[in-house]
């Protein structure tokens, strides 16, 4: 959570004892995308970190990420998250 809530452009939604966190996308710092779809199926295809869009869990601009996973696969999916948004992210 701590990690992901540094990255400019995403909003992590704590997770109550859940095995996966819910995260907010700030689109408009993220021009190049046109839905919560459009950027997990960017970030499938660049950085291979496999997460569910908002949208299937009626969350629309928020992407699902799986915590159940072993810690240093969690923290090298989450490198490739923070690398993925700060190519994407809009220089204000």
């Amino acid at each position: 959570f701590e990690r992901l809530r540094k990255i400019d452009g995403l909003v992590p939604v704590k997770p109550a004892g859940a095995f996966y966190i819910m995260v907010k996308i700030e689109v408009e710092k993220f021009p190049t995308f046109t839905s919560d779809l459009h950027f997990v199926e960017t970030l499938v295809a660049e950085e291979s970190v496999f997460c569910l869009p908002g949208g299937c869990f009626e969350y629309p601009g928020y992407v699902r990420l799986v915590l159940s996973i072993g810690h240093d696969v969690l923290q090298d999916a989450i490198q490739r998250i923070e690398d993925f948004c700060a190519r994407y992210i809009r220089n204000t």
